[in-house]
């Protein structure tokens, strides 16, 4: 097996997850896809007709919606991190200079669609020729960085215990087409490979070190796997059956949009026209009349036995095709993509959209707790390293928290009288009172306690006097 070749286990999961991904990216990506998703309706159809009906049958974007609603909820509010050692790196926390927020986005949306998304935490080497010291190190970027690896380009992610823990002992991390890195542990010490492929396309080792904090070898390989479970191999993401409901919907779109196309086309059926004699290429033939019909036109039938109509389909079929559609509507809904619940004609108790509601938030949440509990895992390893100090690694050193409360239960004239005469007798803060007006949905939830504290500063100093009025 080739250094850049996944190992077979891994190979079939980057195959899996590609429907989820098409499926995710949008109808774009899908229609590309061509007979993979959408069959040809007949097995003589043509090319030109199959690709008529291929441009023409739209596809209905659930789960990239799905995906995008579920990530707005764990972000729309209540996202904290705690940890005053990231603070000089938090804005730029990957080599591309992403921000710890956007990076944990990415991270959640990606994890969404494989369940296995890879963070690596990486200490680059000191540059050569450069004296270190605690003013100028970040400013050479001899600081860690954190690199996500979608399931894609991970390649191998092998695990094994060392001194009665289970740890990852191998991983290979696709950078580029021509450029593998492999981790590894080593009698208990970290190293690191980089393979790259030579002008001939044989794969050569071209760097190999041993990485440090303070001169003291690492004892694991700084390697984390963001998904909702423990195992060593990829699971199905919560999107999977999602998307293969959005397919099948999607084909039961093209049925109906190919019966609606031959339905309203116009097939005309003729009684009684004789063949007329006709000399073609020197030879006399029989052939049919050619016939020239539409608006403002009539027809010339030759004797009283000859009918003239037009073919009309029953469309039999239509309303099956049309059920089968709507079921899948409801699967759909029903494993997440809530957008296409059908509306409900008449209002609905309060208890019973708790009820319905209730399992797909608690879904969420769940996955919110587990994907920040990962996200915090690698993020603490960063403030560890930077860390001057020669403490042991806990996993503790940095806190992310997304958003687990989904409900905007607003607050009655009541709740708001009670909170502020709460305020005005000092028996809260203004941060709490806030922080309970902007979780009920009163305030925009988006807004920190400073930035609304601005706006009301603002506003006072802009609003005329009573003199003016």
């Amino acid at each position: 097996m080739n250094i850049d070749e996944p190992t077979p286990e891994m190979k079939a999961w980057h195959q899996r997850a590609k429907l989820v991904r098409d499926v995710v990216a949008g109808e774009h990506q899908i229609k590309l896809g061509c007979e993979t998703y959408l069959p040809r309706f007949r097995s003589n159809q043509s090319d030109e007709e199959y690709e008529r009906f291929r441009l023409t049958t739209p596809f209905f974007p659930a789960t990239a919606r799905t995906a995008q609603g579920r990530r707005g909820l764990m972000f729309a509010k209540n996202v904290v991190l705690n940890g005053t050692a990231l603070d000089p790196v938090k804005n730029v926390i990957t080599p591309q200079g992403d921000d710890w927020r956007s990076v944990a986005e990415h991270i959640v949306f990606d994890t969404f669609q494989t369940n296995y998304t890879g963070l690596l935490v990486d200490h680059p080497a000191p540059p050569a020729g450069v004296e270190l010291n605690a003013e100028n190190a970040l400013e050479e970027g001899f600081r860690p960085f954190l690199h996500v690896f979608p399931l894609e380009c991970i390649l191998e992610a092998k695990r094994g215990l060392v001194r009665n823990q289970q740890k990852h002992i191998r991983v290979r991390l696709l950078e580029s087409k021509d450029r593998v890195l492999e981790l590894l542990l080593i009698n208990g010490v970290y190293r690191q490979r980089v393979h790259e492929k030579n002008d001939g396309g044989q794969w050569r080792v071209t760097a190999e070190r041993i990485p440090d904090k303070g001169g003291i070898q690492l004892n694991e390989i700084p390697f984390e796997i963001v998904s909702d479970n423990k195992a060593a191999l990829p699971q199905p993401s919560v999107l999977e059956d999602v998307a293969r409901l959005n397919i099948n919907h999607y084909v039961a779109q093209g049925r109906i949009n190919a019966l609606q196309v031959f339905g309203s086309g116009l097939v005309p059926i003729l009684k009684g026209i004789e063949p007329e004699k006709r000399v073609i290429d020197g030879v006399e033939k029989l052939v049919m009349p050619e016939l020239h019909m539409g608006p403002g036109g009539y027809l010339l039938l030759p004797n009283p036995d000859s009918d003239f109509g037009f073919l009309e389909p029953e469309g039999k079929m239509a309303a099956d095709l049309r059920q089968s559609k709507k079921d899948l509507e409801e699967q759909m809904a029903k494993v997440g993509a809530r957008m296409l619940a059908p509306e409900q004609v008449a209002p609905e108790a309060e208890a019973t959209v708790a009820m319905r509601s209730a399992a797909e938030d608690s879904t969420t949440a769940s996955l919110a707790i587990t994907y920040a509990a990962r996200i915090s895992r690698a993020l603490s390893r960063m403030a560890w390293w930077m860390s001057p100090n020669s403490a042991a690694f806990t996993g503790q050193e940095v806190t992310l928290t997304l958003n687990t409360d989904y409900k905007n239960r607003g607050m009655s004239a009541q709740e708001r009288q009670v909170a502020m005469a709460e305020l005005q007798a000092g028996l809260r803060s203004w941060e709490d009172w806030f922080y309970e007006r902007r979780d009920a949905g009163v305030v925009n939830t988006s807004l920190t306690p400073d930035e609304e504290k601005a706006r009301i500063e603002t506003d006072n100093v802009d609003r005329p006097t009573t003199e003016a009025l």
